[in-house]
């Protein structure tokens, strides 16, 4: 039995829509780097910008610049994860 969330609702919405936990319409789930990272990091141009969390700012909305890059055999170690876009259509 799932919990009611009615005092955590941040703002209303129209009354078509349903607040719901994220869990509920998708699996939550996180990558994972391959290992060790020292041995996929690179500084040639063409690497692939590995983002983390330290690339963020607070308050920030996009991250402009990643400080490290993995080289394209990395991508072979990585766990992956699948995101699922969803949206909602006022009727």
């Amino acid at each position: 039995m799932e919990r009611c969330i009615d005092d955590e609702l941040p703002f209303e919405i129209p009354e078509s829509w349903e607040w719901v936990r994220l869990g509920a319409v998708l699996e939550i789930a996180r990558g994972g780097s391959p290992r060790p990272i020292q041995q996929y990091l690179t500084t040639e141009p063409d690497g692939i910008n590995w983002i983390k969390i330290g690339d963020t700012h607070k308050g920030g909305k996009y991250i402009y610049k990643a400080k490290e890059k993995s080289a394209w055999k990395g991508l072979q170690k990585v766990v992956w994860s699948i995101v699922a876009t969803f949206y909602s259509q006022i009727q």
